[in-house]
């Protein structure tokens, strides 16, 4: 699981950059999710497979692959939204994400574990089928608008593209982030705080479940279900507090 993170810091800012300069007639974003996604799908069906033969180098194997592949349409799809919303609607876009996306933690926490009693292997393949059909909904049924790419034409903006470049705009937004207001800076920290602190329950909850409370893996996945759910019905409301009273408030009275 910590390779996950390892991609994000190495991998993402570079696929960020790169799709901002991707010009093709499925627009910036979608291509990497068209090529991404089915190969993440894959590796997540073989995870289970890896684990039966008992060979924990061909798992971990499978596993970094397909968090590769993940981070290879993560950026994309995060910048996708922003490129497609106003921005006086992106609060309530952002909301109705984390909405759908707790939705969509909730379905897997509370299905996974009849699946998962069933067969080890039904979560997985049911995860990585969901995951495709909603890739193929968002190449195929969102149209990229070009508003944003115009602008940037218009005020000559050229994004970095090279690793190198990438690199040097990310340590420009970080001495923005320590220079001036450090208003910024104390909301990032916090957000760092807090992300520790929760994937650290929720990285080894299920472990500390079948370990120290014993009871089963699934009935610990269901625990978390609780998790997703106060995330889902506090989304949408944020979202919309957001859009009245303004987003740094809203954050200010969240943290």
């Amino acid at each position: 699981m910590t390779v996950d993170n390892i991609f994000a810091i190495l991998l993402l800012p570079f696929l960020g950059a790169l799709s901002d300069r991707t010009r093709t007639r499925l627009g910036r974003r979608r291509p990497y999710i068209l090529a991404g996604a089915p190969l993440a799908m894959l590796f997540f069906l073989l995870i289970p497979y890896a684990r039966l033969f008992e060979n924990l180098a061909l798992m971990m194997f499978t596993i970094i692959l397909m968090n590769l592949s993940m981070a290879f349409f993560r950026t994309p799809v995060v910048a996708l939204m922003p490129d497609i919303t106003p921005s006086h609607f992106r609060s309530q876009a952002n909301g109705i994400i984390n909405f759908m996306g707790g939705l969509g933690a909730l379905l897997v926490f509370f299905a996974g574990k009849p699946l998962y009693d069933s067969n080890i292997t039904y979560p997985f393949i049911a995860g990585g089928l969901l995951m495709l059909l909603a890739s193929l909904i968002v190449v195929f049924s969102i149209k990229e608008d070009r508003p944003i790419i115009e602008e940037e034409n218009r005020e000559g903006k050229k994004p970095a593209v090279s690793f190198r470049e990438s690199l040097s705009a990310f340590y420009e937004n970080i001495k923005d982030i320590f220079s001036g207001d450090r208003s910024l800076f104390f909301i990032l920290l916090s957000i760092f705080f807090w992300f520790v602190g929760f994937n650290s329950i929720e990285t080894f909850f299920t472990s500390y479940a079948k370990f120290y409370l014993g009871i089963k893996e699934s009935t610990g996945a269901l625990v978390l279900g609780v998790f997703s759910l106060s995330f889902m019905v506090s989304a949408l409301v944020t979202g919309y507090i957001g859009a009245k009273r303004g987003r740094n408030k809203t954050i200010r009275a969240g943290l």
